[in-house]
């Protein structure tokens, strides 16, 4: 696995920011009198990058829960044999 790039933007944060351009560019559509079949595509395309964000985010909360207790004692003890 290559290492991390500091400068690199995570995926939850991608697709953050995806979700929020889309529904900031609903609002703008509906705003300026577009067509409602325009509007609701760009917000069920916000939702599902939300969503995708949030799945993201959870697998990061629980890879990194799991990658600590990968370095509990026991399991470093294991390890050495």
């Amino acid at each position: 696995m290559k290492p991390k790039d500091p400068d690199a933007l995570s995926w939850t944060l991608r697709f953050i920011l995806i979700s929020i351009s889309f529904f900031l560019f609903s609002w703008l559509t509906k705003f300026l009198g577009g067509e409602a079949t325009h509007v609701s595509a760009f917000s069920k395309i916000g939702f599902i990058a939300l969503g995708l964000a949030v799945i993201f985010f959870v697998a990061e909360l629980i890879a990194a829960y799991l990658a600590k207790e990968d370095n509990t004692p026991a399991t470093m003890e294991q390890d050495d044999f």
